[in-house]
């Protein structure tokens, strides 16, 4: 898998403004010829970490979410 730089500039702006996942980002981007493994790959090296912050909103999301389902 050859990711366009586009793709890889979209990738971490969804990793850092909506700390999207490699598992969402395939399930958002069908069309795309995306892998997980490929995925994991460039988001490893991106090197984006998420804050305190951002990995508690993160977190409060998930718990929100697993409370609805």
């Amino acid at each position: 898998m050859i990711l366009s730089t586009e793709d890889k500039i979209l990738i971490k702006a969804l990793r850092q403004k909506k700390s999207y996942w490699t598992r969402k980002l395939t399930v958002e981007f069908r069309n795309k010829t995306w892998t997980l493994s490929g995925l994991s790959y460039t988001c490893r090296n991106q090197g984006h970490r998420l804050s305190g912050e951002e990995a508690r909103q993160r977190d409060k999301a998930y718990d929100e979410h697993k409370r609805r389902h």
